[in-house]
């Protein structure tokens, strides 16, 4: 990442996502940071990091838990109410809450994905996420998701083809 040269007529830029000792870095910089390099990060400590064992920014946009908690508001938002259909997501959910609608699972604490524990959200809780929809829409995930995604895409000389 060191090697990324930049022009300084390209004026792309993710400023508002990043605190401003990261600002002007490259995505694959960035995807090394720690997550606190993330504006909206206030709460977020070291020790946290290590217990959720998310420590760095690139980490933090795949966490499976951030990623199945994202997709889970998505298809939410599609879901008619009062329809059926075959749709499970068993593999994803304690099984307490297997069979819930897509809106009714948005609304449960993270610890009903499976693989979280209640102690994760009281963790969770310090980042104000209370429920799966909380954790799905937290800015700073979203902004990390969309840097380790792009990361890859960027050219270590912007001049380089497109």
């Amino acid at each position: 990442a060191a090697g990324v040269r930049r022009l300084s007529s390209i004026s792309m830029n993710i400023n508002r996502g990043v605190k401003a000792e990261y600002q002007g870095k490259s995505l694959k910089e960035l995807v090394d940071a720690p997550v606190e390099a993330l504006e909206g990060t206030a709460a977020w400590s070291p020790e946290l990091g290590e217990k959720l064992k998310v420590r760095r920014l690139g980490e933090l946009g795949t966490w499976r838990f951030f990623v199945r908690a994202q997709a889970l508001v998505t298809l939410a938002a599609e879901e008619l109410e009062g329809a059926t259909s075959g749709l499970n997501l068993n593999r994803a959910l304690d099984k307490a809450h297997e069979g819930k609608s897509l809106r009714e699972i948005v609304a449960l604490p993270p610890s009903a994905l499976q693989g979280l524990t209640p102690a994760t959200d009281d963790l969770l809780r310090s980042l104000h996420i209370v429920t799966i929809r909380d954790l799905g829409d937290w800015r700073p995930a979203r902004v990390a998701a969309a840097i380790a995604s792009m990361a890859s895409l960027e050219a270590d000389d912007s001049n380089q083809h497109r």
